[in-house]
């Protein structure tokens, strides 16, 4: 369990809502180390629909179906072949914050030398 002050924001508005039929709205805040305005911008983002949910779950259909294999740009589209009309930009910062990417592999490439120009390369 995260103290109150390491809470996220959208965890301490929410914590405060729950609170505020047993305690004070002051009290909490004062607990809590937060302004009253910020509280309420808080509780309203909170409660806020995210316009993204849709292209978010096809998104990760997609990266699922593909085997984990598709970048932005494949995923992007095949959305655009699906009807949605989102900008590359927008699919990349999504598949950013819902933490999905392809890890980059790094090919090593060592250098076979013969063993007979081997003294010609250290010396």
């Amino acid at each position: 369990m995260t103290s109150p002050k390491t809470a996220t924001r959208r965890e301490q508005a929410l914590a405060i809502q729950g609170l505020r039929a047993k305690y004070p709205l002051s009290k909490l805040l004062t607990y809590f180390g937060i302004p009253r305005s910020t509280f309420y911008e808080r509780l309203k983002a909170s409660q806020r629909i995210d316009k993204y949910r849709q292209v978010k779950q096809e998104i990760a259909k997609q990266f699922i179906r593909s085997k984990e294999t598709y970048g932005y740009r494949r995923i992007w589209y095949c959305l655009m072949k699906q009807g949605f009309t989102y900008c590359q930009e927008t699919v990349r910062r999504l598949m950013t914050s819902m933490g999905i990417f392809i890890p980059l592999l790094k090919v090593a490439y060592s250098i076979l030398t013969p063993p007979l120009f081997a003294s010609l390369l250290v010396g």
